[in-house]
């Protein structure tokens, strides 16, 4: 259990609280408006990591089939990919060259929002792979 600031009326109380004993905040309503859920796909088969575009920090990580969530106050743009991504950020957000646009592209999510991140083949012979979100209302096992 941890210690949060009401955000009504300043005082602490715990973030397992359904609102605040002071003021009646409905502080577990406010957070869940706030996350993010993201079930990753069922293709990938290394540890994924979700940044944060605008920080280029590492907000959630995951394996595959895996559901990561994470909090923002607003609409956000996201990257998923492995390993190499989150020791270089900068090289996949601000210099991205063409091909890691494709195999990386910037993704819209928004607070309160469930999303499942999949594959796309394309190409005639299936050569071109690149990763989109969807939203869901329900995060389905696979």
């Amino acid at each position: 259990m941890a210690m949060i600031n009401c955000p009504e009326c300043g005082k602490q109380i715990s973030d397992k609280a359904a609102a605040c004993p002071n003021c009646g905040c409905p502080i577990a309503t406010m957070k869940d408006a706030k996350v993010v859920k993201i079930k990753l796909s069922r293709e990938a088969r290394f540890e994924m990591y979700v940044m944060d575009c605008r920080t280029g920090k590492t907000v959630a990580r995951g394996r595959s089939q895996q559901t990561v969530s994470f909090e923002i106050d607003a609409p956000t743009q996201v990257i998923i990919g492995g390993e190499e991504m989150e020791r270089d950020p900068d090289k996949y957000i601000n210099k991205a060259t063409t091909i890691h646009q494709l195999l990386y592209p910037h993704l819209s999510v928004e607070p309160g929002k469930k999303y499942e991140y999949y594959e796309i083949t394309q190409g005639f012979f299936g050569n071109k792979i690149t990763y989109t979100l969807r939203e869901v209302d329900v995060i389905d096992t696979f």
